[in-house]
């Protein structure tokens, strides 16, 4: 054979490898289809080819992509409203787990998410007294230093057959009396927050302790946790509402965030008002994501299922700290 029928062969090859080639990969987009009941966002996309699903996907983009929120920091009251993380989608990578998903798979879209300027860390500080109210959310903090066994069992009960799950800010002594209880409360979902080890009063007088006294008291209520439960306390809400430095500054030194409910939302059940009373003022003020105290007595028991009613009937969920203050959703556990 020729040295130019050589070339003239290879050229043709070549060719003929580049236009199989190029028709393979059409063929892929244009027949490679998505398999049989298969969800992006409640979309049904089953079926669909690639163009198809670049269209889906680019109305969806525009509907779910969302701006950053700074948080927004109160100098006078040194309180702070969390952040809100921005997104954007990725629509290639929402596109091919579309084509590679299996039958009946319900899949969410693939987001980008990114810090806005300003957000909690910037202030470790600060008191939080509500979460951002661009979440439709509420949580229901039940500070625990009485009610042991009952009626917090009922609490647990009454949580459990709404399917919620909150925050417990429990004192360290209460921990170290019933571990079992508190092992109970981590079991059915719940978050577990300091109240410190001994309730301000009788015998611990909370404004004349000094820092050192304070990081003592957290590190005991730490101690009493570890032997009750493995779980972490990331929040502290101070017995009585009661705020200083010292506190402050301990609660920081230990990694807290400090928080308080929302304006309008203190049960006041320690007075043990009619449980009516409690459901009347509750609803009246509620807000995007109010933080709404309580303590395990029977006034507030009697009232917890009206309560959660409400919120579900008004389209509040109900969720613990770590979610009502985080800068993102469920499924996502970091900014970018």
């Amino acid at each position: 054979m020729s040295k130019k029928l050589l070339i003239f062969s290879f050229i043709i090859t070549l060719l003929l490898t580049t236009i199989i080639f190029s028709w393979w990969q059409t063929a892929k987009i244009l027949f490679n289809r998505v398999e049989a009941e298969v969800f992006i966002e409640n979309i049904n996309v089953e079926k669909c080819t690639r163009p198809q699903l670049e269209q889906i996907v680019a109305e969806l983009a525009k509907a779910h992509e969302t701006k950053a929120v700074d948080a927004v920091y109160n100098k006078k009251e040194n309180t702070i409203v969390p952040e809100i993380c921005g997104s954007t989608v990725d629509q290639i990578k929402t596109i091919n787990n579309a084509l590679k998903a299996k039958k009946g798979e319900k899949l969410k879209l693939v987001k980008i998410y990114t810090n806005p300027k300003i957000t909690l860390k910037n202030y470790p500080k600060a008191i939080v007294r509500q979460g951002n109210p661009q979440k439709k959310q509420v949580t229901l903090m039940i500070n625990v230093d009485w009610g042991i066994p009952d009626p917090l069992s009922y609490f647990l009960s009454v949580l459990k057959s709404f399917n919620v799950t909150t925050t417990f800010c429990v004192t360290g002594r209460i921990i170290d009396k019933f571990p079992e209880t508190v092992a109970q409360i981590v079991l059915e979902g719940h978050e577990i927050a300091s109240h410190g080890y001994y309730h301000h009063g009788s015998t611990h007088n909370y404004h004349s302790m000094t820092k050192q006294e304070f990081i003592e008291d957290f590190t005991k209520t730490q101690s009493a946790l570890k032997k009750a439960v493995d779980t972490k306390m990331i929040y502290y809400s101070p017995p009585s509402g009661i705020i200083n430095d010292n506190i402050l500054d301990a609660a920081l030194e230990l990694n807290y965030r400090t928080v308080l409910w929302t304006h309008g939302l203190d049960t006041v059940d320690w007075r043990e008002p009619p449980s009516e009373k409690i459901v009347k003022k509750i609803t009246k003020n509620a807000v995007n994501g109010g933080i709404v105290l309580m303590h395990p007595k029977q006034c507030t028991l009697d009232a917890l299922p009206q309560l959660l009613e409400w919120f579900k009937n008004n389209n509040y969920e109900v969720v613990p700290l770590r979610e009502l203050l985080s800068p993102y959703n469920k499924e996502v556990k970091t900014c970018d």
